[in-house]
């Protein structure tokens, strides 16, 4: 490895790898370093103050340098930094805050299991459903449907229910049993002529037509069906989808604004290749013009995004 220096920033990109980052383009720009918080505000390296509107990733929705926090956790610190509840062990945060939450639940529940993320959270929710129809005699019934676009999380069970692509591609992923049905966006996948009654009703009956669908299938036809079931709605929505990717090239225009991409003219070809696309797709072969749609796009993306 090259020597970057011992500045923070070369010491990020020499040590840290960054989740939901541009690894290429983060060795060429560096980190946004941030040394301080207070109430709403972060501060970076530089002094220039910034209000956190997504609260540190959900995770400091009190604020930063909440005093009352920081004696808290200053006591706790001192009694007992850190113990588990495996193998029936627990302490009395673990017990206080169980009864808090269960006492603040909006439908009865009984028990509280403690997890580090919200991606955890869910991987442990599917395992517990597993574990449940095992253990009362049913182990085929394993099937879990989300929605595409919906976003659940970055561990394996959690982005396999992700109904995003980047986060399947390249990881295998979705896992087996895990099922995607419609995107409830009228703007985007509603049908020419379409009201949006109807598109309710469309996306009620094809949810309900996937869970009759798959009633009787064992584990080891979820795959194959959800390979077919994802390939069944490209060929319903292409179109739609075509429309959403132009809408969001035209966002990346108006975002831009008087800033270019490193290819001048970039944008306009981009939208000749998308309008090139569209004429493609009265073509009679679609499933091959469908595919070829999919490795476009996901280069396109992949251009846009690094030229930002």
């Amino acid at each position: 490895m090259a020597e970057l220096g011992n500045s923070a920033a070369s010491r990020d990109i020499a040590y840290v790898l960054h989740p939901y980052t541009n690894l290429e383009k983060h060795k060429e720009a560096g980190p946004h370093i941030v040394t301080k918080g207070e109430g709403v505000w972060i501060y970076d390296e530089s002094g220039k103050g910034y209000i956190e509107g997504m609260a540190g990733l959900w995770c400091t929705s009190l604020g930063f340098g909440e005093q009352r926090l920081i004696d808290a956790a200053t006591k706790q610190m001192q009694e007992l930094p850190f113990y588990h509840v495996f193998a029936a062990k627990s302490h009395n945060p673990a017990i206080d805050l169980a009864e808090k939450l269960i006492g603040m639940a909006p439908v009865p529940m009984s028990k509280v299991f403690f997890a580090n993320s919200g991606s955890e959270a869910n991987d442990t929710a599917i395992k517990m459903i597993w574990y449940y129809n095992n253990a009362l005699g049913r182990p085929e019934k394993k099937k879990i449907i989300s929605r595409i676009k919906g976003y659940h999380g970055v561990t394996v069970a959690a982005a396999s229910l992700t109904g995003l692509p980047a986060n399947h591609r390249d990881f295998d992923l979705p896992i087996a049993g895990i099922l995607h049905t419609d995107c409830p966006h009228y703007y985007r996948f509603a049908e020419p002529g379409e009201t949006e009654q109807d598109f309710s009703s469309r996306l009620a009956d094809s949810l309900e037509q996937m869970i009759n669908g798959h009633e009787n299938s064992g584990t080891h036809n979820f795959l194959e069906a959800d390979k077919s079931f994802h390939m069944n709605l490209i060929h319903r929505y292409e179109n739609s989808l075509l429309e959403s990717i132009m809408g969001n090239i035209r966002d990346f225009i108006s975002i831009l604004g008087q800033k270019a991409l490193a290819s001048p003219g970039r944008i306009q070809e981009v939208i000749q290749e998308h309008q090139e696309i569209l004429e493609a797709l009265h073509q009679k072969d679609k499933t091959a013009t469908v595919r070829a749609i999919k490795d476009h796009l996901d280069a396109t993306e992949k251009s846009l995004l690094e030229n930002l």
